[in-house]
C-alpha cells in the first residue's frame, strides 16, 4: 500500500498568545487513524475561515477550533524567506500559470514528498530547505559563483543543474532565524508524534493549507547577488522552467503602504529590481520584461506593472520581521482576504485598476 502524506485533517485547533508583544500561535493537528487523500489541493474554505480566524484574533490565550469534517486542513507544508545583512529579502510572483494566487508574491514553500517529512520536526525542516533551494537560486554579482548553503548543498546543486547552470560553488553558512510560533502534531487519540517551531500560518482563500515557515539569513548584502527563480516541472525527461520573476525588495518600498480599506496590498511598486533569467552556454543572462496589458493579482488588468501583492506565506514573514504594516497582522490581512473574496471583492483598489 502506498504512502498517505497529504491527507484531510478534521480536527485541529488554535491559540495566539501575545508575549513580549509579538502574537504567537500555537496550532494542533490531530492525524486521524484512516486518512482520506488529498487528491490535489484543498478547496477554498471562505465562510469556515472568517469564523476561525475572528475566533483566534478576538480570544487570545484560549484554544478554538480550526477543523472539522466538512473543513479539513492537510499535514503543514514549509517552506523559507531569503533575507540579507541590508534587510533586503528576495521574493518571487507567479504568473497566468500558478494554480492559485495568479500574480501574487510569494516566498518560496511546498508540499512534503513522504511520510517521514510529515511526522518530525527534521522532515519539516528538510521540506523547507528542499523547497527553497530548489526554487530560488542565488549567483554573485559578478555571476562568477552560485551561492550554496552548506545544510542543503545537495538540492541547491542539483536545481543548478536541472536549469543547466555551471558555475563554480561558494560555499556558506546561513543562519535560520529563532521561530515564534509551535505546531504540534498529535496522534488521533491525542499521543504526540512531534513539537516543532516555524512561522505559521493559516489560509482558506483560493486553497486551504497549513504552512511552516522559516527565515533564512545569508552572511552579505543583498546587493552583491542576483535571484533566480528556478522553480519547474520535470516533463518526459526534460525540465520545464518556469522562469518567474524573482524580486530584491527592501522593507521600505512597502512599509507604511496601504491599498483598499488601508490594507498592505494592491500598491505599485516603483521601479522594483526584478529580473528573470536566460541560460545560455551554461552561463545566467538576466533580463526584464514588462509586457501590456498587465496582470494583477487574481488576473485582474491593471494600469502598472508591479502591483504589490503578498500572498499568505509573504505576509506571514513580513509580521515576523516587524515590517510597518504587517507586524501583528497577518492575522487580519488574511482575514480581509477572505472576507472580501466571499463578498466578492476585487483587492485592488480603483486607483490600480485598468479602465
Amino acid at each position: 500500500m502506498p504512502e498517505i502524506y497529504n491527507f484531510e485533517i478534521p480536527r485541529a485547533e488554535a491559540k495566539v498568545e501575545k508575549i513580549g508583544g509579538i502574537n504567537k500561535t500555537t496550532l494542533r493537528l490531530f492525524y486521524p487513524n484512516n486518512p482520506k487523500p488529498i487528491e490535489r489541493r484543498l478547496h477554498e474554505q471562505l465562510a469556515y475561515g472568517i469564523k476561525s480566524l475572528g475566533n483566534l484574533i478576538s480570544a487570545k490565550r484560549d484554544y478554538h477550533p480550526v477543523a472539522n469534517s466538512q473543513n479539513p486542513l492537510g499535514p503543514a507544508s514549509a517552506g523559507a524567506m531569503y533575507i540579507f545583512e541590508d534587510g533586503k529579502f528576495i521574493c518571487s510572483r507567479r504568473d497566468e500559470g500558478a494554480p492559485v494566487h495568479k500574480f501574487y508574491h510569494s516566498a518560496y514553500a511546498g508540499f512534503s514528498k513522504s511520510d517521514n517529512h510529515i511526522r518530525s520536526e527534521k522532515g519539516l525542516i528538510e521540506t523547507s530547505l528542499r523547497e527553497s533551494n530548489e526554487e530560488c537560486l542565488i549567483v554573485t554579482r559578478d555571476k562568477k559563483w552560485l551561492v550554496v548553503p552548506k545544510d542543503s548543498k545537495h538540492y541547491t546543486l542539483g536545481s543548478a543543474l536541472n536549469l543547466g547552470l555551471e558555475l563554480k560553488p561558494w560555499y556558506v553558512d546561513v543562519e535560520t532565524i529563532d521561530p515564534d510560533d509551535t505546531l504540534e502534531v498529535y496522534e488521533e487519540d491525542g499521543t504526540p508524534i512531534f513539537t516543532a517551531k516555524a512561522f505559521l500560518d493559516i489560509m482558506r482563500e483560493s486553497s486551504t493549507s497549513v504552512n511552516a515557515l522559516y527565515i533564512r539569513k545569508f552572511p552579505f548584502s543583498a546587493d552583491e547577488i542576483l535571484p533566480i527563480d528556478a522553480e519547474g516541472m520535470f516533463k518526459d525527461g526534460k525540465y520545464i522552467h518556469f522562469n518567474l520573476e524573482a524580486y530584491i525588495v527592501h522593507p521600505s518600498e512597502i512599509e507604511g503602504r496601504t491599498g483598499k480599506d488601508s490594507m498592505p496590498f494592491g500598491f505599485p511598486l516603483d521601479n522594483p529590481n526584478v529580473q528573470k533569467v536566460k541560460i545560455e552556454n551554461s552561463k545566467p543572462v538576466f533580463y526584464r520584461k514588462d509586457p501590456e496589458p498587465y496582470s494583477g493579482p487574481d488576473m485582474v488588468r491593471v494600469n502598472h506593472p508591479h502591483i504589490w501583492a503578498p500572498d499568505n506565506l509573504l505576509c506571514r514573514t513580513l509580521d515576523a520581521l516587524g515590517v510597518l504594516g504587517y507586524k501583528n497582522k497577518w492575522m487580519k490581512i488574511e482575514l480581509w482576504k477572505e472576507k472580501s473574496k466571499l463578498d466578492g471583492e476585487s483587492l485592488l483598489p480603483d486607483s490600480v485598476m485598468k479602465r
